[in-house]
């Protein structure tokens, strides 16, 4: 299955494609009066019609059909079937690459269509979604600096408009200053609790309305805020995190959505192999288990996190460090 550029939303099907589903020819209809009532009361203008995102592999609605179809949240006909959905959706932010590809790669494998997130580089995201798609699943890639609410809230549509709605968010991306605290200056630490307390903030917020019921949603912390171990500022940033996960789980439980942190330890990526500048071995002596981490270990923990089986699992910070800490 080759990658899809622009949207993946259904067009306008024939009489005889309509009999056979009624459920989206009801909601077309509905979505159509509703814009015509728009439209003769001003409430929609031409210029909303287009929309405008950048993004590689989608783009809002350019036409009266994406928008009524956009606006209803109507499915594509490949994940629908007599009125069930047979796919669960996932969007996993950063995951062009290690721990945040493990989980999209897993989520994939596990039946779910992925909305792809990276920030710079392209061609990583492109190759984990042409990897998901090669083993039969659905991928989509989108650009979005998670910092930026406006472009969070890019993934979120992109899940609708491809797919019909969210069921999975897992907030993996991040972002670090290494200076210990009598070095850092004020933007280190802006930048630092913006990648990571703020935008997990903005994130849960956008997910409190956009989620469907029954959702599940993963914030990928670190085993540092257990410790005392240096950065402070990282650590401390993920700590926030993982307390606004813990009210969050509260807030949407009457709608059995769950709300978990997993909190990674020492795991084999680029990212801990230039921030330490040790070898793997090195780094290894250091966890009771004997090896460092892989991706993959924390990707099972998020699969189970996002199964029906984690359905009375919520609230929780589960450590995945090899008995690190």
């Amino acid at each position: 299955m080759s990658l899809k550029t622009g949207s993946r939303a259904c067009r306008v099907m024939s009489a005889a494609r309509c009999a056979k589903f009624p459920v989206l020819t009801r909601a077309l209809a509905s979505a159509s009066r509703r814009w015509l009532a728009a439209i003769s009361s001003g409430a929609t203008s031409s210029a909303s019609m287009t929309g405008s995102f950048a993004g590689p592999f989608w783009s809002p609605p350019d036409s009266l059909v994406d928008q009524m179809m956009y606006g209803s949240h109507i499915i594509n006909s490949s994940n629908y079937r007599g009125g069930v959905m047979t796919h669960k959706v996932a969007v996993v932010t950063g995951s062009s690459r290690g721990i945040g590809r493990a989980i999209a790669s897993r989520l994939a494998a596990d039946g779910m269509h992925v909305i792809i997130n990276y920030k710079n580089d392209f061609d990583a995201a492109k190759d984990v979604a042409s990897a998901i798609e090669k083993s039969g699943e659905r991928a989509t890639v989108v650009q979005a600096d998670v910092t930026d609410p406006a472009q969070l809230r890019t993934l979120f549509q992109a899940a609708e408009q491809h797919y019909g709605g969210l069921d999975v968010f897992v907030h993996n991306a991040y972002g670090a200053a290494y200076s210990t605290i009598a070095e850092a200056d004020d933007d280190d630490y802006d930048r630092t609790f913006s990648a990571n307390a703020r935008a997990t903030f903005m994130a849960l917020r956008e997910a409190a309305t956009r989620l469907r019921d029954n959702g599940r949603i993963v914030f990928i912390s670190s085993s540092l805020t257990r410790t005392s171990n240096p950065p402070a500022l990282y650590s401390a940033s993920k700590a926030a995190g993982e307390q606004l996960v813990r009210t969050f789980a509260r807030e949407v439980a009457a709608r059995r959505i769950t709300v978990n942190s997993v909190l990674a330890g020492l795991t084999d990526t680029d990212g801990l192999r230039a921030t330490l500048g040790l070898p793997t071995e090195e780094i290894a002596r250091r966890i009771p288990m004997g090896r460092i981490g892989r991706p993959e270990d924390v990707a099972d923990v998020v699969g189970f996190l996002a199964s029906d089986d984690a359905r009375w699992v919520t609230g929780q910070s589960i450590a995945v460090d090899g008995g690190l800490t």
